[in-house]
């Protein structure tokens, strides 16, 4: 799970593979983002939480627009699954992401 910067929203990851949006404050189910091959297990907002981090069973992470709920990135080339994912918080568009095996990865998002 995670909350967004400004305290709104919640992000849960699920077995189902896909991340569920909800209103901090009401409870309520507020989107689905869908496009996970395999449970999420890993979730983190971006620091101007305009963007999701999910890491995933599947190896892979996956950036997604908050607004729009369309996925905006995949990462691949880890060789486990993807527990965690970091933003640099004075800079959202760098992202760190480690897996299982201690792998360790900074990408930069184009």
């Amino acid at each position: 799970m995670a909350i967004s910067p400004d305290g709104q929203t919640i992000a849960s990851g699920s077995d189902d593979n896909t991340i569920k949006l909800w209103n901090l404050q009401t409870g309520d189910e507020i989107g689905t983002l869908t496009g996970n091959n395999q449970p999420v297990v890993g979730l983190v907002f971006s620091p101007d939480g305009n963007t999701i981090a999910s890491g995933s069973d599947d190896e892979k992470i996956k950036l997604w627009d908050v607004s729009s709920r369309d996925l905006k990135r995949t990462i691949n080339g880890h060789s486990e699954y993807v527990n965690s994912a970091v933003f640099r918080p004075t800079n959202s568009k760098v992202v760190v992401i480690s897996s299982a095996v201690r792998e360790v990865k900074v990408i930069q998002e184009k």
